[in-house]
C-alpha cells in the first residue's frame, strides 16, 4: 500500500511539474507589450467576416423640397484580412441582402468597396474607397400625392455615390490597444483609455448619370471634406477574453462643393465651401479569445452645416450597426519574415 501511495504521489508531483512546465511554454511562446497589458497576436493571420448596415443614404434639400434618396437595401458583408499591423478588407452586398423582392418598386443596388488599414501603437491610418448604384425616392408622396405603399417608388437607376476616405489619427495611449477593437490583432488584458485625435479627408461624389433627352436634366455634385475630430476611447475588459468598449468625439470642418447641373442647352457650374460640424457616439461589447472573436458595435454619427447663400442648415443623423465573427489561423513563416524586414523599416 506504502508503494502504491508513494506511486500515486510521485505521478501527481510528475503530472503537476509537466503542468507547469507547458505552461511555462506556452507563455513563452505569447508577445506582450505595456507592462502586459496588451497582448500581440504576431502568430496569427485574422479571418473577419462582419455584417453591418452603413451604406450611404442621400439627402438633397432645396430651399422648398427635400429629397430622401435611399439604397434598395441597407446591409453589406465586409471580409476582412488582418496581420500585425495591415489589414485589408472587402465589402459586398448579396442579392438575398439588397432586398431583390423589393426590386420592383424601389429599383436595384449595387454596391461595393475595399479598404486598408495600418495601425500602430502611436498612429493609426485607414484608407477606403466605396461605390453605390440606384436609389429610390423614399418620399415619393411629397412629389406624387396620389402614389400609396406598395406602388413604385420614384427610381434613379443611374443615380452613383462615389468615396475616397482618408483618416489619420494619434492614438495617446499606446497601452489602450486599436487594434484589438479594430482589427482584433491584438488582444486588450487590462482596462485602458485613450485620447484619439484624427483628421479625416473625404472625396466623394455624386452623380446622375440618366442621359439626357432633351426633356430632361441631371446633375453631378463633386465634395471634398476635412474634419478635425478630437475623440475619446475607453475599453473595459472583464475576464481578459469579454469587453465593453465606448466613446465619442466631435469635430469641425469644411466641405467644399462644385454642383454641375446638365442641361440640353449646356452645363451650369455652382461652387460653395461650408463650415461642418460632425459627431459621433460608439459604443460595443464583444469576445476576444485566443482564436476565436466576435463583437458587436453601435454607432451614431450627426452633421450639420449651411449651404452657402442660403439660410437652410442641413442636419443629418446616422444609426448603424456591424456584427462580426472571426477565427485566427497560424501565419506561414515566409509572411512573418516578410513583416519583420518591413517592421524594422518602419
Amino acid at each position: 500500500m506504502q508503494h502504491v501511495k508513494k506511486a500515486l504521489a510521485l505521478a501527481a508531483g510528475g503530472l503537476c511539474v509537466f503542468a507547469v512546465a507547458t505552461a511555462q511554454l506556452a507563455d513563452s511562446n505569447r508577445v506582450y507589450r505595456e507592462n502586459r497589458q496588451v497582448e500581440v497576436m504576431s502568430q496569427f493571420i485574422n479571418l473577419k467576416l462582419a455584417l453591418s448596415n452603413d451604406i450611404e443614404q442621400l439627402s438633397v434639400r432645396t430651399a422648398t423640397e427635400k429629397f430622401n434618396l435611399y439604397p434598395n437595401g441597407n446591409a453589406y458583408f465586409k471580409l476582412s484580412l488582418n496581420y500585425r499591423f495591415i489589414a485589408l478588407n472587402f465589402k459586398f452586398a448579396p442579392d438575398f441582402l439588397a432586398g431583390t423582392a423589393d426590386n420592383n418598386s424601389k429599383g436595384k443596388t449595387r454596391f461595393q468597396g475595399i479598404g486598408t488599414d495600418f495601425n500602430f501603437k502611436r498612429s493609426f491610418h485607414q484608407l477606403s474607397y466605396r461605390r453605390t448604384k440606384g436609389y429610390y425616392l423614399d418620399n415619393t408622396a411629397d412629389f406624387n400625392p396620389a402614389w400609396r405603399p406598395g406602388q413604385p417608388y420614384f427610381q434613379f437607376p443611374q443615380l452613383q455615390f462615389t468615396q475616397f476616405q482618408l483618416v489619420s489619427g494619434y492614438n495617446s495611449n499606446p497601452a489602450m490597444s486599436l487594434n484589438s477593437l479594430m482589427v482584433q490583432t491584438e488582444r486588450q488584458l487590462k482596462s485602458a483609455g485613450a485620447f484619439l485625435p484624427h483628421i479625416t479627408m473625404r472625396y466623394y461624389v455624386v452623380d446622375d448619370k440618366t442621359a439626357l433627352t432633351g426633356n430632361n436634366s441631371s446633375q453631378r455634385s463633386r465634395n471634398f471634406e476635412w474634419t478635425i475630430t478630437p475623440s475619446y476611447v475607453y475599453n473595459h475588459v472583464m475576464k481578459n477574453d469579454f469587453y465593453l468598449a465606448g466613446g465619442g468625439g466631435a469635430g469641425i470642418g469644411v466641405l467644399f462643393t462644385r454642383l454641375d447641373t446638365r442641361l440640353p442647352t449646356g452645363t451650369i457650374q455652382q461652387r460653395s465651401e461650408d463650415f461642418v460640424f460632425r459627431w459621433h457616439l460608439r459604443s460595443g461589447i464583444g469576445y476576444n479569445g485566443t482564436r476565436i472573436f466576435s463583437g458587436a458595435y453601435f454607432d451614431m454619427q450627426g452633421a450639420n452645416f449651411r449651404q452657402e447663400n442660403t439660410t437652410a442648415t442641413n442636419r443629418e443623423v446616422r444609426i448603424f450597426y456591424s456584427l462580426f465573427a472571426g477565427y485566427r489561423l497560424n501565419a506561414p513563416t515566409q509572411l512573418k519574415r516578410l513583416t519583420d524586414k518591413a517592421s524594422r523599416l518602419i
